[in-house]
């Protein structure tokens, strides 16, 4: 078994249905690491939330990408276990209506690409 410090979230493409081997995200398997290692006077809890969410995804045996969309949209969570395949969106809140969007629009985006394909 291999021991990590940070694990590797490769980009996957909707679209294009394939893996990147560039733009990967990482996420600390401790969520205390990043913050011994960068000083910072406010905790982000949006990437503390994240992180914690990429480890139990992975602890329930996914394998888990990121994927960015057109622009900006991104989708936090490209989780593929066998044949199936979840998508997640990460917020501490979405109480404000432009959060909510935000988190909302990649799945539209989403929905339109596989109608377009199948």
């Amino acid at each position: 078994m291999d021991g990590y410090l940070f694990y590797e979230a490769q980009r996957f493409s909707v679209k294009g249905r394939q893996i990147f081997s560039t733009l990967s995200k990482y996420y600390a398997v401790d969520s205390g690491l990043k913050h011994s290692l960068i000083k910072q006077t406010q905790r982000d809890f949006g990437y503390v939330l994240e992180n914690v969410v990429y480890l139990e995804l992975r602890r329930r045996g996914f394998s888990v990408f990121v994927d960015q969309l057109d622009g900006d949209l991104e989708i936090d969570f490209v989780c593929v276990k066998g044949d199936e395949t979840i998508y997640y969106q990460v917020s501490a809140t979405t109480l404000d209506e432009r959060t909510l969007e935000r988190e909302l629009k990649p799945f539209a985006r989403v929905r339109i690409i596989f109608r377009s394909i199948y």
